[in-house]
């Protein structure tokens, strides 16, 4: 018996390729350009240099990073936009200036940039200055013997030599069955403890000199409520016998609550896990009077960058 049914009518089915296209013999999109019709690509920015990681990755997301046949990763010169936002100081307190770079600079990095520990971070920056500006980068010091002003030539090579490979898993046992497992700071952590201690000093700075002793001892609880906000962050899990914790709610009313004694001890290792990295003390000879001494220079994106070019 013959269907006088159109099922494609009675549900409105309409056909997958319009008729109209089906007589097209080619493809109606554009076709891309190829990159290598480009006479000038051969120009374009290569690696400059490849570091290894204090960490090894150990703190990103699984898969983050695509590293070399030697477990290095790749770092490229800056381009001209990435110099500007280093001149910046918005750019730069934010961590906007830091961050760009990195995904500019260091694209085998695949996470965000915020979550690269400080260690890291500290050698990817050298890094970048080595390959965009050369290997060698001058800082000031004052002698402690004469006090004869100096102009120091730090070999970056030299300084990314002395990194320490950082542990992978660090705990804090503050009993038998009470374990806390952390991780160092990262780009976002150190981030916000310095927009913090800025914004507490213009605050206080915006009072009378009369009235600023007084608006002191407030700065310093809001300031601690957000070290107390990083450390928080950083507790990956508090192991309580044969329980594991990561809820981060739980754990900062853990660390909220806890005495004295052990959030000092939790505090210390997150000093000696962000110590790791670069060895910020410098050995330097004074001209004038030979005295000989370490100085502790603190690396930060503004040194590396703001008189670089």
């Amino acid at each position: 018996m013959k269907d006088d049914f159109d099922e494609n009518e009675l549900f409105n089915i309409k056909p997958l390729i319009p008729p109209e296209l089906k007589k097209q013999t080619h493809d109606p999109r554009p076709e891309p350009s190829p990159s290598y019709s480009n006479p000038l690509a051969q120009y374009f920015r290569t690696p400059g240099i490849q570091v290894r990681l204090p960490s090894n990755g150990a703190f990103l997301p699984k898969d983050s990073v695509q590293w070399t046949a030697n477990e290095e990763v790749n770092v490229y010169p800056f381009k001209s936009s990435d110099e500007l936002l280093f001149k910046s100081p918005e750019s730069l307190l934010s961590g906007y200036a830091t961050e760009s770079a990195i995904r500019s600079c260091v694209p085998d990095i695949k996470c965000h940039p915020k979550l690269i520990a400080s260690a890291d971070l500290t050698v990817l920056l050298l890094a970048m200055r080595a390959a965009s500006y050369g290997n060698t980068m001058e800082l000031s010091s004052s002698c402690p013997n004469c006090q004869k002003e100096l102009e120091l030539a730090c070999h970056i090579p030299t300084l990314l030599a002395t990194a320490k490979t950082m542990p992978t898993e660090n705990s804090i046992e503050l009993t038998p069955e009470l374990i806390v497992y952390i991780r160092p700071y990262n780009l976002a952590n150190t981030t916000q403890l310095s927009l913090a201690t800025f914004n507490e000093t213009r605050i206080i700075q915006g009072y009378p000199k009369e009235e600023q002793e007084k608006m002191i001892g407030e700065s310093l609880k809001r300031l601690s409520e957000v070290k107390l906000e990083t450390t928080v962050d950083c507790i990956m899990a508090v192991a309580a016998g044969n329980t594991l914790v990561k809820d981060k709610i739980q754990i900062k009313q853990f660390a909220e609550n806890i005495q004295v004694l052990w959030m000092k001890k939790i505090e210390e290792k997150l000093i000696e896990l962000n110590s790791y990295g670069i060895d910020e003390n410098i050995p330097v000879k004074c001209d004038n009077c030979n005295h000989e001494w370490k100085e502790a220079i603190k690396f930060d994106p503004s040194s590396f960058f703001g008189n670089a070019s």
